[in-house]
């Protein structure tokens, strides 16, 4: 059966992760991460992130996926995905393509059209 190929727009932006409009946030997740560097993701999404963590529902291992809501100022809803990274010391194009692929399946089951990729720079690691 063949398949349409839908157009792709890709945009780059420095903003906050926390306020780009978008259907789906992605985030990939590295095992043992912190998250320092997303801050306010924990008390957007009412604390899902660190129950999820706390439960092992979400670890941090290579492409396992974990998604929830974001509450955000003027009571706009959104959703996000922690996509499992594995090791920070792993991470390279290959891994990023291969979390990217995920999420964007992911993104796709939801019937979700606009995805944005926050790019992880910083953090603890701990």
């Amino acid at each position: 059966m063949p398949t349409s190929l839908q157009p792709v727009n890709i945009r780059t932006s420095s903003s906050d992760p926390l306020t780009i409009d978008t259907d789906l946030l992605v985030v990939p997740l590295f095992e043992d991460d912190d998250l320092g560097d997303v801050p306010g993701l924990d008390g957007a999404s009412g604390g899902e992130v660190s129950a999820a963590r706390q439960r092992g529902e979400v670890t941090g291992k290579p492409f396992e996926v974990f998604v929830s809501s974001l509450a955000l100022s003027g009571g706009r809803r959104r959703r996000f995905a922690l996509v499992g990274a594995g090791r920070r010391a792993d991470w390279s194009g290959e891994r990023a393509r291969r979390v990217a692929a995920t999420a964007a399946l992911a993104a796709r089951q939801r019937r979700l059209g606009r995805l944005a990729f926050a790019l992880r720079t910083g953090g603890t690691g701990q």
